[in-house]
C-alpha cells in the first residue's frame, strides 16, 4: 500500500515511480502487487500506472481510496506519510510501514507521530529528500530489504504487540468504568 494521505504526495509518487523503474526494485521478482493512492493529479496517476506496467508490477493506482480500511487490512507492507491518521491506521492494522514524514513542516512533527512505532520496531522512518533519485538512493535500499525479507516484516508485525491495543480511548473508558465500580 502506498499512500501520501488523501491529497497524495508528489515526492512519494516520484520516489515510487523511480524506485519501480530502478534495477534494485524487487517487486516483480517477489510477486507483489501494489495499491497506490496517488492524489488527484491525472498526469501523476498516468505516469505511475505506466511505470508499474513497464516494470511488470500489477498495480491499482487511484486518486483516492474510500474507504481506506480494506486497503490497510489487505496490506503486507505500506509506504506512507506519518500524519496522525496514517500512523493510527498502520498501528490498528498492524502493517509494517516505511514512513516518509512530510518534509516541509518546520517542526517535523510527523516524525514524532511515528516515533512509537519506530521505537518498538514496527516501522521504519526515512527522510523524504524530495528528489526522487535521492530517495531511491537512501530510502530505496531500506524499502527493497522490507519487500524481500518476509521474516523481517513478520517481526515488525509482531512488534506492534508491545504497543498494546490501538484502541486507546476504549481502553481508557474500560479502566475508568472499572475504577468507578470499585
Amino acid at each position: 500500500l502506498v499512500t501520501g494521505g488523501s491529497q497524495g504526495a508528489g515526492s512519494i509518487n516520484a520516489f515510487l515511480r523511480a524506485w519501480v523503474e530502478s534495477q534494485d526494485c524487487p517487486l516483480r521478482a517477489e510477486g507483489w502487487q501494489v495499491v497506490h493512492q496517488a492524489g488527484r493529479d491525472k498526469g501523476e496517476i498516468d505516469a505511475l500506472r505506466a511505470a508499474y506496467e513497464r516494470a511488470g508490477v500489477p498495480a491499482h493506482v487511484t486518486a483516492f481510496l474510500d474507504p481506506m480500511g480494506p486497503a490497510w487490512g489487505a496490506a503486507d507492507l505500506a509506504i506512507s506519510r506519518a500524519g496522525a491518521g496514517s500512523v493510527a491506521e498502520a498501528w490498528a492494522n498492524r502493517v509494517p510501514t516505511m514512513f516518509l514524514p512530510y518534509p516541509y513542516h518546520r517542526d517535523q512533527h510527523q516524525r514524532v507521530n511515528a516515533r512509537a512505532l519506530e521505537s518498538c520496531g514496527a516501522a521504519v522512518v526515512q527522510t523524504d529528500r524530495i528528489d526522487a533519485r535521492e530517495n531511491v538512493a537512501h530510502a530505496g535500499a531500506a524499502l527493497s530489504r522490507m519487500v524481500r525479507d518476509a521474516s523481517d516484516r513478520e517481526s515488525m508485525r509482531r512488534a506492534f504487540e508491545s504497543l498494546g491495543p490501538p484502541d486507546g480511548a476504549g481502553e481508557a473508558a474500560r479502566v475508568l468504568h472499572a475504577w468507578r465500580r470499585e
